[in-house]
């Protein structure tokens, strides 16, 4: 079994503490490393899930109409700059992002209605 190494995670990754250039999209910064802890690669994935959708206040949490694609491109974009990965470690990495939800603060409700969501 393929075991994940351990990492500086930022556990608090969301669209309030990235920075991006309005231009070119890129990642510029990332803020408020206050929640930072050394923890297996990939633990914090369960920050994609908050990047997925918003949530209302009338509504409740909505995805957006292009999560499927979102997920696709960031899971088609994490084999292609992190060459090698074997079927196994691709397996592991989103176990640990499944094991991140269940461990963190994403809420069963959140869960639930982002069942839409490909593991």
């Amino acid at each position: 079994m393929f075991s994940l190494p351990m990492v500086l995670l930022h556990h608090d990754i969301g669209d309030a503490n990235i920075m991006v250039d309005e231009k070119s999209c890129h990642l510029v910064g990332v803020v408020d490393w206050a929640e930072a802890e050394s923890c297996p690669f990939c633990l914090n994935l369960y920050t994609l899930q908050a990047l997925m959708g918003k949530l209302h206040l009338k509504n409740g949490w909505t995805l957006y109409d292009d999560h499927g694609a979102l997920q696709d491109v960031f899971w088609d974009t994490l084999e292609q700059e992190v060459e090698g990965l074997s079927e196994e470690t691709i397996r592991t990495v989103k176990n640990a992002r499944i094991t991140g939800c269940y461990s963190t603060r994403v809420s069963p409700v959140v869960w639930q209605k982002t069942e839409g969501l490909r593991l």
